[in-house]
């Protein structure tokens, strides 16, 4: 089911109450473009101990602007990769 305006305005919302509370507690963030629509999303940046045993933080984060969703890569220092949609590779191989 594609997302309606009201659920991405919700998504946003509850997207920028989240990192406003993280970056009170002195969490950082990063911005990619979403690969589809190419507006800017904001994400929080791991700690060291939120990170995998790879050393990063992945996963699936749904674009507030356009609804798609990218998958994301990002690391401790601040480094972020977002997968292509059309070539699903395996980053750590």
């Amino acid at each position: 089911m594609a997302p309606t305006k009201r659920s991405l305005k919700a998504l946003k919302a509850n997207s920028e109450d989240f990192l406003r509370r993280h970056k009170a507690r002195g969490g950082k963030t990063v911005t990619y473009q979403c690969v589809t629509c190419k507006l800017s999303i904001e994400t929080r940046v791991p700690t060291e101990e939120q990170a995998n045993s790879r050393g990063c933080w992945d996963g699936l984060q749904t674009c507030h602007h356009c609804g798609r969703n990218n998958f994301i890569t990002v690391w401790p220092n601040g480094n972020l990769h977002v997968l292509p949609p059309e070539k699903p590779t395996n980053l750590f191989n």
